[in-house]
């Protein structure tokens, strides 16, 4: 049976089909550790011994109505969407596990994941569930490590039932810059002689009034307090509104409400107290669109600026539309295991790397605007200058050297230092969104970026210097991808010497975060005739629910097929076809035409491949592959890095095209192709073992003919020593892909 759901594949919508095999694969994802499902069904056990503290309070929270959840799946076809389930299920279907899942995805929107659970431990569960008396020994350890172990399943759940978007809209109607609560002026505590960054406190002490039902109105000078108590309120929080107050005349009186205070000088934040001890520094998340980037620049300063967001947006589409303009970004393979003469040394596959080429010849720019530019991308100064004449002058220059990675502090108020920082966000966006993909610019991001500081614009900018200036690997860029798309922190790591190190980094091929992911764009277009297109990335911001993805965030892929050992060669069947055996077995093989020794001849597969993403069931970790079946029984697991190596190395020997054709380049097609014997071997003869594959070795190349057939392409792209046929078998022999000596298996594709 088929079932048949509206589903949006490259941003329209469109009928795609669904069947069995992506159902039951993608329901075993939802109940894994990686998946969307009952990421509390372990801790609801624990919560139960809290016994009647757990009480459904009405002047706190009162249960939300909850979205079904809209879980994208991506197919052959493209992306569907899983018929909706009933939201009375969501997060275990108990009143005290929805109310401490929706909490916790509130607090996530503005707090990064690995101090979500210790802000909710530490601040709301001791006025929510531990009012009357202290629990059990070990008790609220044991719900911490629960909750811990299973964050990214909640925060999954979350994003599948469309918080997300709700807390967007929520935040979105307060319109609250991060800068206009003017905590940075608050007299916080003084310690060491440094003053003591308080943003967590000021949450926390929200956090207390909150459980505690006081009906009092709370003021704060934190708008992240107001956009999370936007948050707080959408999802059952009992608030009655979340308002900005400007200090004038006399006191608001509402009952229940958050006010966020941006002038004057009325105390506020009434629950905020010393912490015992220093935590981490609290750095906020930042949701935008492209159109409203330079409102997020501003918001990440941390600070009053008067220049105003729409300065911001200006330069970062100017400066974006000049890179666009100028700097070319293409995928290709460049084999780093070389001796100093150029000389393999060896076998090991080559790495995919993104190579820069600016256009047009370089600007003439001032002296100062180069020497600006070389702070943070020096390979790339002279191309990128022209983006600093603005602020190009001395005082700028002299300012800049001295405390271009320094806090604010003192030079918070210096518009020079504040618009340089600015215009440097903006050329690490612009770059890393122009390799990003064709969609990059209609969706929804977000970035844990901060120019209070000049440390991360830092980190970032070496990366993206050697983007525009030279080369990056794959893995790389999904990394700098998910710093402005996902919001990731922790994802770049120098690129290694060592060649094994290098090969395990290989095998990231992209990251989710929620709703944010960014994804192989072969896993979006696998029914697309093979492009250079095809070997780049692609954003959603839509949860896809069937890619495996690592407890980080991290989506990797393995590079073996597993079907390709020497050891697990079948040269039986060569032999025989050699010596003119009369085994009946070898006759009926020769009758079909399943197998036979002469020159290349293209026809359809003989079998059809049904193609889908799934773990490997023997795999504990959560790797990403692709699953070709053959009447529903496994043929074999494709890894993606395996597949993106066959078509880069491919379409690197087309013509300019940029795709798989029937052009020779070379010689003749016909008379290169007859020059050529190889040991023919039909699709349905290949997948007759799992394990031992046929091949013509030692004398003879192994030609499988999957005429325009896409599925089949892929699949046995991913096996190692293959070399994709476009119309000419001798040109793909012809190949410098493996040792000369060594024979090779060819897919004939067209």
């Amino acid at each position: 049976m088929t079932l048949v759901f509206r589903g949006s594949a490259q941003g329209s919508l469109q009928q795609i089909q669904i069947g069995p095999i992506d159902l039951v694969a993608t329901i075993s994802a939802a109940n894994s550790a990686w998946g969307w499902l009952g990421g509390l069904s372990r801790a609801r056990k624990i919560l139960n011994y809290f016994g009647d503290q757990v009480k459904q309070d009405s002047g706190v929270f009162i249960k939300p109505k909850l979205q079904p959840a809209a879980c994208r799946v991506i197919c052959f076809d493209g992306i569907t969407t899983l018929p909706p389930d009933d939201p009375d299920t969501a997060f275990d279907g108990d009143y005290t596990t929805q109310m401490v899942a929706v909490t916790i995805c509130a607090l996530a929107f503005e707090i990064p994941e690995d101090q979500v659970i210790d802000i909710f431990m530490t601040y709301l569960l001791p006025v929510l569930f531990l009012k009357s008396k202290a629990p059990a020994p070990g008790l609220q350890e044991a719900l911490h490590s629960q909750l811990v172990d299973n964050l990214p399943v909640i925060l999954n759940e979350g994003a599948a039932r469309g918080f997300t978007e709700r807390f967007k809209s929520a935040v979105g109607a307060l319109e609250v810059a991060t800068a206009e609560g003017n905590w940075s002026n608050f007299e916080g505590w003084e310690r060491r002689g440094k003053k003591f960054l308080i943003e967590r406190y000021m949450i926390g002490g929200f956090l207390k009034w909150l459980g505690m039902g006081i009906r009092e109105a709370y003021f704060t000078r934190s708008a992240a307090v107001a956009r999370l108590a936007a948050c707080l309120k959408d999802v059952g929080y009992v608030l009655t509104s979340v308002q900005k107050w400007d200090g004038r005349g006399s006191l608001p009186t509402l009952p229940r409400a958050v006010i966020l205070v941006v002038g004057g000088v009325s105390k506020t934040d009434p629950f905020l107290e010393e912490p015992p001890y220093d935590y981490p520094e609290l750095v906020l998340i930042s949701h935008y669109q492209w159109s409203t980037t330079g409102a997020m620049f501003s918001n990440s300063l941390h600070t009053h600026s008067a220049i105003p967001p729409e300065t911001f947006q200006q330069y970062f589409e100017e400066i974006t539309e000049y890179i666009q303009a100028n700097l070319s970004l293409h995928w290709k393979f460049r084999n780093t295991l070389t001796n100093k003469e150029g000389y393999r040394v060896s076998t090991e596959p080559a790495e995919l790397h993104v190579y820069s080429q600016w256009k047009q010849p370089r600007k003439n720019h001032s002296r100062t605007a180069l020497r600006l530019a070389a702070f943070y991308f020096p390979g790339s100064a002279p191309e990128v200058a022209p983006c600093y004449e603005r602020i190009a002058s001395e005082d700028t220059l002299q300012l800049i050297n001295h405390t271009k990675d320094d806090d604010f502090g003192k030079h918070k108020y210096s518009e020079n230092l504040i618009r340089f920082r600015v215009i440097t966000a903006s050329i690490i966006f612009a770059s890393i969104g122009h390799i990003a993909g064709p969609d990059f610019h209609n969706i929804q991001h977000c970035t844990a970026l901060r120019l209070q500081t000049g440390s991360g614009i830092h980190k970032l900018g070496g990366y993206v210097d050697k983007l525009m200036s030279s080369t990056l690997l794959y893995s790389t860029v999904a990394s700098l991808i998910s710093h402005i798309h996902c919001g990731m922190t922790h994802t770049l790591h120098p690129e290694p010497d060592d060649g094994m190190v290098r090969y395990m980094q290989s095998s990231v091929i992209g990251y989710r975060q929620g709703i944010y992911a960014v994804i192989p764009n072969l896993l979006l277009t696998m029914n697309h005739e093979p492009s250079f297109a095809s070997l780049g990335f692609n954003c959603v911001d839509v949860f896809v629910g069937n890619i495996p993805t690592h407890r980080d965030g991290t989506i990797t892929s393995g590079n073996a097929a597993g079907f390709d050992h020497p050891d697990l060669a079948d040269r039986e069947l060569i032999q025989q076809l050699i010596h003119g055996h009369s085994d009946s077995e070898a006759q009926l093989v020769q009758a079909n035409q399943d197998a036979f020794l002469g020159p290349p001849t293209l026809r359809p597969p003989s079998v059809p491949l049904h193609l889908s993403i799934e773990r490997p069931p023997d795999v504990s970790e959560p790797h990403l592959t692709l699953c070709g079946r053959v009447n529903g029984e496994v043929m074999g697991y494709a890894g993606v890095p395996a597949i993106i190596t066959a078509l880069a190395l491919s379409l690197s020997h087309e013509n300019a095209t940029g795709k798989i054709n029937g052009d020779c380049g070379k010689h003749a097609t016909e008379s290169h192709k007859s020059t050529v014997t190889v040991l023919n071997i039909s699709t349905s003869l290949w997948v007759r073992s799992k394990a031992r594959k046929p091949t013509g070795e030692p004398l003879y190349h192994t030609y499988i003919p999957v005429h325009n057939d896409i599925a089949w392409l892929l699949m046995l792209a991913a096996a190692s020593r293959i070399v994709i046929s476009s119309g000419c078998a001798g040109c793909a022999v012809d190949q410098d892909v493996v040792e000369t000596d060594v024979k090779k298996y060819i897919i004939g594709y067209k």
